[in-house]
């Protein structure tokens, strides 16, 4: 001390100057190298942060790829049942436990597949060097681990730790990875039931950067100190702040603000620093638009991953393209299933149609084409029947035309062997023409539109026999599906024209049957009054009374007769009946008729009572109706029920004749 204050004043100065800068400069040193530590303490745990939300997304990723698969599987699943009860279809599948067992939560564990996949990626991550990703379980089962893969650690202290952590935490180990000082980045991941942990070796990440930073400190120190004192206050200019600059970005960062860069113009360490969060940041955007074009539906947004290690943008890229594929599906389905739903309007439709009861064969058939003209939005349409009436001059006759919004009056007859017409009936096959003939087609708009240029030939066949040809133009082209609807249209109208056809008949033959019975009243009341001329006319008699017993025959032979009395009991049927019903006449006799109505409710309701009360009347009553056979079976019949009184006005019994159209009805 003695030898201090016997220096003179400069050197003295100097020295005291010297002694109170290295003190101060140690000091300060040591503030800026614990707060060096500190800061890059906190800026690697932002970033060991953000790395575990990596892992996080990855997880997730691997999760959502498990539920899309189940969502996409129980979306097939209920359309396919809402499509069997629609169509009251059996299936012996049970279908209602597989779309049961498709709604089962997922188990909360990682599959072979999951950890399979995970071993390939986490070993591509690679944190400050020496630094990496693993997962262990919650039991201490490290299930993900560069090299302790499968091991237990359940008992080590670090471990302890990992059960308060509540979303994010670090613990100090110094045994984890031999002859380092580990710092162990852990987060709860509560689906699987795992925590995800990033290692950092202390050394090579905190204290690694901040020596060469020290050792330039001192030896500029022993320099000079002018320099020293210079080189300090750059350094706390320009280290700190710019630090501190990047620390605050990442903070925002960490909790998901992607707002603001950090706005460093030096082009040092730091600013290379500056420039990768920046790039982050960046990064973080693109990400963020990518996923919010994707929620809206964008596939086609253009979107680059960072680098070949970048697993969040391949995973979003893989992401955006299940998503295209499934929307693609999506389209495709929904497109079928309208086609399928038009058809199966359109079905309903003309079913309703055809079940009408038409004033004739001419009115039907125009109810038919000019319903089918605009349910196919076409422009014309015609139907044509077949005319039988001369089994030796068969032709195709134009029932109904219909063109433009208006019914035609048109009269046509199409020979067998002529034209398309008659072709698509000999050849009993659809015809279909894309470029019809200019002077095929003789009907035109008043306004003067032109001609279609589409024409779709169908026949009306049914069972292999063919009633008729619809034919339709149109300036549309005919789709697959609308060929196959009209196809099966045509099926149904054939089964319609049928069944109308032989209604037709068989009135003509009851009403002959009666005109005979009269005809036979008044020969035998004639016979009465004169029996002189009893022998000229028994050859007539004889001759009547066969050709009467030859159409009743006729009759027998295709019409079910049951006669019943004024109380419904059944009192005869015929040959046709019992083949029919499948009842023998001894178990049906003096039973009453209502034991073959399936609606037991119709029995008992006022219409039932009001139609004995209008047989007994004598009005004659004409139904489609459903009766149940012997077997249980419900058949379809055409029923006329007519009531006979004998000559004093008496009702003598009932006959039933029905017709059975089960096979020609749309089920």
């Amino acid at each position: 001390m003695k030898k201090f204050k016997n220096l003179n004043l400069k050197p003295r100065f100097v020295l005291s100057l010297t002694l109170v800068v290295i003190i101060l400069f140690g000091t300060f040193g040591t503030i800026v190298y614990f707060n060096r530590v500190k800061t890059t303490s906190d800026n690697i745990k932002s970033v060991m942060y953000g790395n575990l939300l990596d892992l996080v997304t990855l997880l997730d990723y691997t999760h959502y790829q498990k539920q899309v698969v189940r969502e996409h599987t129980a979306d097939v699943v209920e359309r396919t049942i809402d499509y069997i009860n629609r169509d009251t279809l059996v299936f012996d599948e049970p279908l209602e436990e597989l779309l049961s067992a498709v709604h089962k939560p997922f188990p909360n564990e990682l599959t072979d597949s999951d950890l399979q996949f995970l071993n390939e990626k986490l070993p591509e991550k690679n944190y400050y060097d020496t630094g990496y990703p693993f997962i262990v379980s919650s039991n201490g089962t490290l299930l993900v681990h560069p090299t302790r893969k499968g091991e237990s650690i359940r008992n080590e202290d670090f471990f302890l730790e990992f059960s308060v952590a509540q979303e994010f935490g670090v613990v100090r180990d110094k045994d984890f990875d031999e002859d380092y000082t580990s710092m162990i980045y852990y987060m709860y991941y509560p689906l699987y039931d795992v925590y995800l942990a990033v290692v950092a070796h202390e050394d090579t990440a905190i204290y690694g950067p901040i020596r060469p930073v020290m050792r330039l400190t001192i030896f500029s120190l022993i320099l000079a100190f002018g320099i020293f004192l210079l080189l300090t206050n750059f350094f706390a200019n320009s280290v700190l702040g710019p630090v501190k600059k990047i620390n605050e970005v990442l903070k925002k960062l960490s909790k998901g603000d992607i707002t603001e860069k950090v706005e460093i113009s030096q082009e040092d360490e730091l600013g290379e620093i500056a420039f990768s969060v920046n790039d982050i940041v960046e990064a973080f955007k693109k990400t963020s638009i990518f996923a919010t074009e994707i929620g809206k539906g964008n596939f086609d947004y253009e979107f680059e991953p960072l680098g070949e290690k970048d697993e969040l943008g391949k995973a979003l890229i893989e992401m955006r393209k299940s998503l295209k594929e499934a929307s693609e599906q999506e389209k495709i389905r929904k497109n079928e299933e309208q086609k399928r739903n038009w058809a199966t309007e359109g079905l309903a439709k003309f079913g309703d149609i055809l079940r009408q009861e038409a004033e004739s064969l001419e009115e039907l058939s125009y109810m038919i084409i000019s319903n089918i003209v605009k349910y196919l939005d076409a422009n014309q349409g015609g139907l044509f029947i077949l005319n039988d009436d001369d089994p030796k001059n068969k032709f195709l006759e134009l029932k109904a035309c219909y063109a433009y919004d208006r019914r035609k009056f048109i009269e046509k007859k199409v020979e067998l062997d002529e034209g398309l017409v008659g072709a698509c009936y000999m050849e009993r096959k659809t015809t279909y023409l894309a470029d019809i003939p200019e002077n095929y087609i003789r009907i035109t708009s008043g306004l003067g539109d032109a001609n279609p240029s589409n024409l779709l030939i169908v026949p009306l066949m049914v069972n292999e026999v063919v009633y008729g040809v619809m034919e339709i133009a149109s300036f549309n082209k005919f789709e697959p599906q609308e060929i196959d609807f009209v196809e099966k249209v045509a099926e149904n109208i054939a089964s319609t024209i049928s069944s109308t056809k032989i209604n037709q008949r068989t009135a003509i033959l009851l009403k002959k049957s009666q005109q005979q019975q009269e005809e036979m009243k008044a020969q035998e009341e004639e016979m009465r009054q004169n029996m002189e001329e009893l022998q000229a006319t028994q050859e007539e008699a004889s001759r009547r009374e066969t050709l009467m017993a030859n159409t009743m025959k006729a009759v027998n032979s295709a019409v079910a007769i049951m006669e019943f009395d004024s109380e419904g009991k059944i009192t005869n049927v015929n040959n046709k009946w019992q083949e029919i019903f499948g009842y023998p006449f001894g178990e049906v006799k003096g039973k009453h008729h209502s034991i073959l109505y399936e609606d037991k409710k119709f029995v008992d309701s006022k219409e039932y009572e009001d139609l004995w009360k209008k047989l007994k009347n004598g009005a004659e009553n004409k139904f489609t109706g459903k009766l149940k056979t012997k077997t249980g079976e419900v058949k379809t019949l055409d029923v006329i029920d007519s009531p006979v009184f004998d000559k004093f006005g008496n009702l003598e019994k009932i006959m039933e004749f029905c017709i059975d159209i089960s096979k020609y009805t749309t089920k």
